[in-house]
């Protein structure tokens, strides 16, 4: 029997003191992080503590962004609202992009503001154009169509972002400036046109129909067969609202109390000289007409032409003889307030509408007859188409048809387009941004060679004006 080496007692009791058994020590080591790794005491802090920082910093964010979004669309709003409400006032009148720039920053100053800090919203910049996409900057306020408002730059602070730009190792602004602007055009709704424009005179050195020094002044609205023509191809004259663009209908359109339609920003130019239609269209104010509308006006008196008229000027100056037309058609003196009356004027005082003149007292007509009165600015066209002012013998302006009650029936709405810019020639459809003028009939049609529809300005046709215009803007950009 073979025996072994006797092992010494206590041998592991010999080791060192402080030096762990490495057997011993690895063993706690993987008992305790296996213990550690299958107790879940504790875990769901972790992942909430995870989370609300996530939603912490997604909390922020949105709060950043929410006030930018918030604040852009006020900008917004603020915009749209002060350009529409200014392009309302773009009426070609003569002060009509200063009240349009006035009221767009009134408009833009009284929108409403939720961010507390940020200050009022205020305009930095209206601008005009005639044109845009490419923009044509307005000349003046007859070609003031469309206005376009900035805002001013609003400046907004970030929270978070300039955090998580620092976290990603990226630039980025602790403030962000936003900016709006809006466009907006005039096309205002129009009714009781009757089928009658007019090129604008101003395109070619002639005068400004829409300031008030033109108001009074006589216009040869459309010339006749033998006149000029306002542009080549045109002779004043636009297709109706209804039906088509024959000669009967536009003869019947002239004559018509009111228009059945309408018109929106657009019209429909009608070549020809039409000449008799032209005739009974306008002469049914008169009682002279034989159109089956024949609706006179309460006083079909004719009045003077302005002394500079003459068949190679068709643009009046105003002057005409106010104290020998009264003395030719009524009794005694011209009343003072008369003294620098148009026409128009004079035709409603004659109507009873500014002091109390009744029509029967008016004296019988001492220069009726055929022929052309007493010449330019004593009666000229008195009995142009033979009697002066129609039918009734005593020239008292009364017509013998029962009249209109509307003192407003010799008044027409006359569309002025700019021909040379848009290159008015034959029948097309062109725009007319909305711009007409009235004008008062001073006189009938006479007969050809003349046969020319002449008229005084009362003034351009605005909202203001006349319940005929109604105001429709809308936004383009």
């Amino acid at each position: 029997m073979r025996l072994g080496k006797a092992k010494k007692p206590g041998r592991r009791a010999e080791a060192t003191h402080g030096t762990p058994d490495r057997r011993s020590a690895g063993g706690g080591l993987s008992r305790i992080a296996s213990t550690l790794w299958r107790d879940k005491r504790g875990a769901v802090a972790i992942y909430i503590a995870m989370v609300s920082l996530l939603l912490l910093g997604s909390g922020v964010l949105a709060i950043d962004y929410g006030r930018m979004a918030v604040l852009r669309t006020q900008m917004q709003n603020a915009a749209d609202a002060a350009a529409l409400a200014g392009a309302v006032e773009l009426d070609g009148y003569e002060d009509a992009r200063q009240q349009a720039e006035q009221v767009a920053r009134t408009a833009a100053s009284q929108s409403g503001l939720l961010l507390a800090g940020v200050g009022s919203l205020d305009v930095t910049n209206v601008e005009f154009f005639s044109e845009i996409s490419p923009d044509v900057a307005a000349t003046s306020n007859e070609d003031a169509v469309y206005i376009r408002v900035t805002m001013v730059p609003q400046d907004i602070d970030l929270i978070l972002e300039p955090v998580i730009a620092r976290l990603t190792s990226r630039q980025s602004e602790n403030v962000v400036q936003l900016n709006a602007f809006a466009t907006a055009k005039y096309e205002p709704i129009i009714c009781n046109t009757p089928p009658l424009m007019i090129c604008n005179p101003a395109e070619t050195g002639g005068p400004n129909l829409f300031i008030s020094s033109s108001i009074g002044k006589q216009l040869r609205i459309k010339p006749g067969p033998s006149g000029n023509s306002p542009a080549p191809g045109q002779y004043g004259l636009l297709c109706p609202l209804t039906g088509n663009c024959g000669a009967s209908n536009i003869g019947q359109a002239l004559a018509a109390v009111t228009q059945a339609q309408c018109t929106g920003p657009e019209v429909e130019t009608a070549p020809g000289v039409q000449t008799q239609q032209v005739r009974q269209g306008i002469n049914s104010r008169f009682d002279t007409s034989t159109q089956q509308t024949n609706i006179p006006a309460g006083n079909i008196i004719n009045y003077p032409r302005d002394n500079n008229i003459t068949p190679a000027n068709d643009f009046g100056n105003g002057n005409w003889s106010r104290s020998d037309y009264w003395t030719e058609m009524h009794s005694g003196t011209l009343p003072g307030v008369l003294a620098n009356a148009s026409r128009y004027e004079m035709y409603l005082y004659e109507l009873g509408g500014s002091v109390e003149l009744p029509l029967s007292d008016s004296p019988a007509c001492t220069g009726g007859g055929g022929g052309q009165g007493q010449g330019q600015g004593q009666g000229q066209g008195q009995g142009q188409s033979g009697g002066g002012s129609g039918p009734d013998p005593d020239c008292s302006g009364q017509p013998e048809s029962i009249p209109d009650d509307d003192p407003k029936r010799r008044v027409v709405n006359v569309a002025v387009l700019n021909c040379q810019a848009l290159g008015v020639q034959g029948r097309g459809t062109y725009p007319t941004n909305g711009r007409y003028i009235e004008f008062f009939i001073t006189e009938e049609v006479p007969n050809p060679p003349d046969a020319s529809i002449y008229g005084e300005v009362v003034g351009p046709l605005t909202a203001q004006s006349s319940g005929d215009v109604h105001a429709n803007v809308r936004l383009v950009e």
